[in-house]
């Protein structure tokens, strides 16, 4: 009976498939951190190719929805995080910044950042 039971637990640990899974929820569009997942085994059919953790170490990746936490982490629920630079000179001040321009007039420029926020920088210097 003893050798029945670990006969069934080595055939159930051959069937299981080792997938990459969070630790925390993850908001949409936040950059991925090596130390908030981990590999775990699991048994259930899993409908996506899963994302290697290796890769994080080349490039930076955002997720394209939201990710609860303990659900396999999937290729089609990530992205490359694309950083677009602006530059702009007003004068005698020159601003460098991350994000892409969304509208410009005579006072200020508006820059929206990879993460979603909205920076206004006004052409005069104020804040």
């Amino acid at each position: 009976m003893k050798n029945l039971f670990i006969i069934f637990i080595f055939l159930l640990n051959i069937n299981a498939s080792e997938v990459l899974v969070s630790k925390v929820n993850i908001n949409y569009k936040s950059i991925l951190d090596a130390n908030n997942l981990y590999m775990q085994n699991i048994e259930k059919n899993i409908r996506c190719t899963t994302f290697d953790k290796k890769l994080l170490k080349k490039s930076k990746y955002q997720a394209k929805r939201y990710i609860i936490k303990g659900t396999p982490i999937c290729y089609k629920d990530v992205q490359k995080v694309v950083i677009d630079q602006v530059k702009f000179d007003f004068g005698n001040i020159e601003i460098q910044r991350v994000g892409k321009v969304i509208s410009e007039n005579k006072d200020y420029v508006k820059i929206k950042n990879y993460d979603g926020k909205i920076i206004k920088i006004y052409k005069n210097g104020q804040n």
